[in-house]
């Protein structure tokens, strides 16, 4: 049997170790950067999983289906770090939305949950006020309110209350019908008993997203790197804010990164590049992967117009091939003085240098001295934009126009403006 009164315990002592009172309505997402080294996961699991509990030596991980109810979602997030601080069984729990009645852990990391979103003393203190109000019994309204209050879903207010007989089985069944049309009939948003839209359902918070940062910031990783970290965590809105000197391009193969290519697909001028360089354009497999991320799929759908209509290549590297040698030596186990850089990067440099090609990359802090080495020709986006001016595609205002939106999407392509990089020609 569940231990009730150990349970209420431990969600008042876990509340008052994360700063929070004992009894106020709790934001706990807002509370994860609280946790030390926590990482937390939104991702669409589908219909039966309702979350994920890794501890991980010191790492934890929680993962949350952000395809259920927001209110469902915070619910779940509780019943998780029941799992994180008190269950003592295991170190990996996959948790179902709908657990065996016969599992004591579940039952009872719900309960935990229960009671951490809806402290018994302010629960006791709503039924209080109602109780005063013109009806003595609970109406759908009180329903509406309190689980508005406590930032839960119906059903989980609903269990809490018959479970501590506040209402009867019947009303169990009557209140949990036309959930959103009660709340919206009484005046209240719907966005407790829905998904977050599905351009934010996936995201990464916490730990790990401190960590990419840190690396970055004490010169472990390139830019390049870190930025593939971020979007493997979901996290192009980090990245991009859910970018020819005297070469002739159009001479040699491409060979486009993430960041120089994502630069035209984010501002819609990706057309540009066919003109320039028709027949050109190779874009790396991981470089492709970079851009096929959920939060970015429609970067890659213009990337798969652009090699519908024959306009870029996507190239894989053979694993026996002297390209797929130098890329695991960039991603893995570079030579001293050299940074591990990201796949992309890696990727972009290994098939220009057996290729005798061209890097298409604006991040020069992390490249410069692999371009140095291996004696590679490198264009920017500004060069290829000052390309595209002199061939008469662009004039320097319309140039102007692609430049700020760029920079409005947090590409780092060196000048302030299109005319500014000009004049430093």
């Amino acid at each position: 049997m569940v231990d009730k009164y150990d349970l209420y315990i431990k969600a008042l002592s876990l509340r008052k170790e994360l700063e929070q009172d004992s009894s106020s309505p709790i934001d706990i997402f807002s509370l994860i950067n609280t946790i030390p080294k926590l990482t937390l996961v939104f991702y669409p699991m589908g219909k039966n999983l309702s979350g994920i509990c890794i501890k991980n030596n010191g790492y934890p991980l929680i993962a949350i289906n952000s395809s259920m109810s927001y209110g469902r979602q915070r619910f779940s997030l509780a019943h998780e770090l029941y799992h994180l601080y008190f269950d003592k069984t295991k170190q990996t729990t996959i948790c179902a939305i709908k657990i065996d009645p016969s599992n004591k852990i579940e039952k009872a990391a719900d309960q935990f949950a229960s009671f951490f979103l809806i402290p018994p003393i302010a629960l006791k203190e709503a039924l209080k006020k109602i109780k005063s109000s013109s009806s003595n019994s609970i109406e759908l309204k009180d329903i509406v309110q309190l689980e508005q209050h406590f930032g839960v879903s119906r059903h989980a207010l609903l269990y809490r209350l018959l479970d501590e007989k506040k209402i009867t089985a019947k009303q169990f069944e009557q209140f949990r019908q036309g959930v959103i049309y009660s709340a919206l009939s009484l005046g209240y948003d719907d966005a407790l008993y829905k998904p977050l839209a599905s351009d934010r359902q996936h995201k990464t918070y916490g730990c790990y997203i401190q960590k990419a940062e840190e690396l970055l910031n004490k010169d472990f990783i390139s830019t390049g790197k870190y930025e593939q970290l971020l979007l493997s965590a979901f996290r192009a809105d980090i990245v991009y804010g859910d970018e020819l000197g005297e070469i002739e391009l159009n001479d040699w193969l491409a060979f486009f990164d993430s960041d120089c290519i994502s630069a035209f697909l984010w501002v819609n001028e990706q057309n540009l590049l066919p003109l320039l360089y028709p027949g050109k354009i190779v874009i790396p497999k991981p470089v492709y992967d970079e851009l096929s991320y959920p939060t970015t799929l429609h970067l890659k759908s213009k990337i798969d117009s652009l090699v519908d209509n024959h306009h870029v290549t996507i190239f894989s590297i053979k694993v026996d091939s002297y390209a797929y040698t130098l890329y695991q030596k960039f991603t893995t186990n570079p030579d001293k003085g050299y940074k591990i850089i990201g796949p992309g990067e890696a990727a972009t440099i290994a098939l220009a240098k057996v290729d005798n090609g061209i890097v298409a990359s604006n991040n020069l802090k992390d490249i410069s001295v692999y371009i140095k080495t291996f004696e590679l020709r490198h264009v920017t986006t500004g060069d290829i934009l000052f390309d595209a001016l002199k061939r008469g595609f662009i004039t320097e205002q319309k140039g102007n126009i692609i430049w700020a939106s760029m920079l409005s999407k947090r590409r780092k392509i060196g000048a302030s403006s299109f005319s500014d990089y000009i004049n430093k020609k």
